[in-house]
């Protein structure tokens, strides 16, 4: 009997700790790099982060309906993407729900947007891409208004009266907002001939990445009304986004006369080094190691209040348990405590480090040149939308 409770009490927490997360979402970042997508994509999804990452890889292996599918489940769950507050957070720890339940950063709801255009358009469903882009927009207003007192520090004026139309003031919002979500929108406006439309997307990619030529170009032609011909618009993604790591601290803590044992763990991100191979001549879209890490340390809340609420429940467990069995229940909690307390270190980790654009004005010899010894056949005529991630290309004509 006393060895059952001390395998629930401490080898089981350990067999479910952080290092086994880690371990876990190192081998789906393992799978979807080397194009196991099967293994991502079961059909039981229950969690946020299963869903993400389903979906995600649903995408990647052509299965574009149930892609979008698979999004729009998480759409249905999270509502509502700016609730990142204490009242919220309280409020779901009193639920029971902060010790299982993923809570989606914002710009996994921006990247779903960016996905599920994906899915509609290279399904051949372009109405459908229009209302993902409406629905992107409105969610994109909410998060630079949740933003605004983060971007204020930065800059003194209030932005949020000037984003529709100055599109330097949307430079502020570079490492928060995604840039690549935007220029997608606008390049299907510009290629349906909306250019009013076109112009007001691509103002807001075109200031936050203001060094992109391609981008500009592309304002340039919405501006004057005229659609590019024979073009290629080219996103390549590479690499992975910050894992989180956990690091955790046990120190001693008097209750009463009693002195214990409380463990607090918090995460931190950590970028993966190294540089991937792009295309020769394309020019960075999206940086999504700097998206993740302005956002992981400007909304620590959730982390923060597991950490404080797991060491009082902990204090709260010693005191019981010590009052119950004795000294040698004290020990046993006490290893509980450490084995059990662990950080938040879930995240989606298989979104890319970085999207690039290559944008080509095509040659009648119907070859996209990437590099030295990579190429794409395309069509001549017409334009091209082509989405690359670790050498799998998508391709799809959306103008003739």
């Amino acid at each position: 009997m006393k060895f059952k409770v001390i395998f629930s009490l401490f080898v089981l927490p350990v067999l479910l700790s952080a290092c086994a997360t880690s371990a876990h979402l190192d081998s789906v970042r393992s799978d979807y790099a080397n194009a196991e997508f099967a293994k991502l994509t079961a059909d039981k999804k229950s969690d946020n982060l299963d869903l993400l990452i389903g979906a995600d890889a649903a995408l990647q292996n052509g299965e574009f309906k149930r892609s979008d599918d698979l999004f729009e489940t998480f759409n249905r769950r999270n509502i509502d993407p700016t609730s990142t507050s204490i009242s919220s957070e309280l409020g779901k720890l009193a639920g029971g729900q902060m010790a299982s339940s993923y809570k989606p950063y914002m710009m996994d709801y921006m990247f779903v947007s960016y996905y599920q255009i994906w899915d509609a358009i290279l399904d051949g469903r372009m109405n459908d891409a229009r209302v993902i882009i409406n629905q992107s927009y409105s969610r994109q207003q909410k998060m630079s208004t949740a933003y605004r007192k983060l971007v204020s520090k930065r800059q003194k004026s209030d932005l949020a009266n000037k984003l529709k139309t100055d599109t330097s003031n949307w430079s502020a919002y570079s490492d928060i907002m995604n840039p690549a979500l935007t220029y997608l929108a606008g390049i299907y406006f510009l290629n349906i001939g909306e250019y009013e439309n076109a112009r007001q997307y691509l103002v807001r990619s075109s200031g936050m990445m203001p060094e992109n030529t391609f981008i500009t170009s592309d304002l340039e032609s919405a501006e004057k009304g005229i659609a590019p011909k024979n073009t290629a618009w080219i996103f390549i993604e590479t690499g992975f986004a910050p894992r989180l790591r956990e690091k955790k601290a046990t120190v001693p803590w008097l209750v009463g006369k009693n002195m214990q044992l409380i463990s607090i763990a918090t995460s931190y991100p950590e970028k993966f080094s190294g540089s991937a191979a792009v295309p020769d001549m394309s020019q960075k879209l999206a940086d999504i190691d700097s998206m993740f890490i302005t956002e992981f340390k400007e909304y620590q809340i959730n982390d923060a209040l597991r950490a404080f609420t797991k060491a009082v429940s902990n204090s709260a467990l010693q005191s019981a348990t010590h009052d119950k069995i004795g000294g040698f229940g004290g020990v046993l909690s006490a290893a509980y405590s450490i084995a059990t307390t662990n950080a938040e270190i879930r995240s989606w980790v298989t979104l890319p480090q970085r999207i690039y654009l290559l944008r080509i004005k095509k040659d009648k010899s119907g070859l996209i040149k990437l590099n030295s010894s990579d190429t794409i056949n395309v069509d001549y005529s017409g334009n091209h939308l082509i989405y690359i991630r670790n050498n799998n290309i998508k391709k799809i004509k959306i103008k003739n």
